[in-house]
């Protein structure tokens, strides 16, 4: 037989909290913070936009590759990073300037574009489209989640993704 022995704890060192310090933030501090957020307003159409040309301008470079070398392009690192990155800034700076629905489509096509295996004519379509929704919001300015009209071009943009993926998988 073995003897019971008492079983110890080890409390690890906690070296975020250490630098944070304890408690947290006075409600009237949050409350002013959120103040400033929701009165913030800076265009962010010029900015978008030029992620937006980003965008397009990787889209018709990789058809350019496809035409040239009379096959796909493989979704190389690249080819990636010269889309994903301003998806991913339209993604993250959306909501902040009121813009949730651009948010919402960016989600989709990050998610799509993170999926495929190379550039085919119709996962470029798919980014012009992609492309197309983005401009329709800004031209319409479409802030917030876009209503039911919103609802509607995210669903659109996703079902396209369906498609793609139930023929291609």
């Amino acid at each position: 037989m073995s003897t019971k022995q008492k079983v110890r704890y080890i409390n690890p060192p906690n070296i975020l909290k250490g630098k944070a310090g304890n408690g947290g933030l006075p409600e009237t501090t949050l409350i002013a913070a959120q103040r400033v957020i929701a009165r913030f307003r800076v265009n962010f159409e010029p900015e978008a936009k030029g992620f937006l040309q980003q965008i397009k301008d990787a889209r018709q470079e990789i058809h350019k590759k496809n035409k040239n070398k009379g096959s796909n392009v493989k979704a190389s690192d690249v080819e990636h990073f010269k889309i994903l990155s301003p998806v991913m800034q339209l993604k993250a700076n959306g909501g902040m300037f009121h813009y949730q629905l651009i948010s919402d489509v960016a989600d989709i096509c990050l998610q799509f574009v993170e999926s495929i295996k190379e550039y085919d004519a119709e996962v470029l379509e798919i980014i012009e489209a992609y492309e197309n929704t983005i401009d329709v919001i800004l031209e319409n300015k479409l802030r917030g989640d876009g209503g039911p009209e919103g609802y509607e071009l995210v669903m659109e943009l996703h079902k396209a993704c369906k498609r793609y993926f139930k023929k291609h998988t």
